[in-house]
């Protein structure tokens, strides 16, 4: 049985996918258009999401990729940013899995020394693509595109779940345990 904390970043990465995969079938018209709900365009977005989470698995790991997304000039195509979402998803899962109580990170950012709860960076995995995959989704939307749910609903219901304990079953019809 999975963790709920790993169920979450295993959701994260299905929807990073998924939202990655949305966008490859579109224009370059709807990727680059400048929209009100949206801070610069879709395909800024998406970049974004995986260049923080890039930062975010170096924070808890301590390892970068040999090539940064923040040090790739333009766009680097979608399968690349597919293949990054797959990475980082999957050492957020990794770490989420191995987060111990209390675990602390320390370092050195632009020259000052820190310390933080490990679990910062792995909060802020979660909102941080969750807020810009909402933007995403509210941009394409005013475009005109109709996007799929990527919810823990959708999820769910798609039969992705595997923190599901088959011992203790609730009944939500008749509110008890079988």
């Amino acid at each position: 049985m999975a963790k709920p904390i790993v169920e979450l970043f295993a959701h994260n990465l299905w929807a990073n996918s998924r939202i990655i995969n949305i966008c490859a079938d579109l224009s370059d018209e709807v990727l680059d258009a400048a929209v009100s709900s949206i801070y610069g365009s879709v395909r800024n977005t998406l970049v974004q999401i995986l260049t923080n989470e890039e930062f975010y698995v170096g924070l808890l790991t301590r390892k970068q990729p040999a090539i940064p997304l923040f040090a790739i000039k333009g766009f680097p195509g979608f399968e690349d940013l597919h293949d990054r979402a797959i990475r980082t998803g999957t050492a957020l899962i990794d770490a989420a899995g191995k987060q111990r109580p209390n675990q602390l990170l320390k370092g050195t950012s632009q020259g000052r020394p820190y310390e933080m709860p490990a679990a910062i960076p792995l909060i802020q995995a979660i909102n941080h693509a969750t807020e810009n995959r909402t933007h995403i989704i509210r941009a394409l939307t005013e475009l005109g595109v109709k996007v799929p749910a990527l919810d823990a609903w959708a999820y769910w219901q798609q039969g992705l779940v595997h923190s599901h304990d088959h011992d203790h079953d609730y009944d939500h019809e008749h509110g008890h345990e079988h």
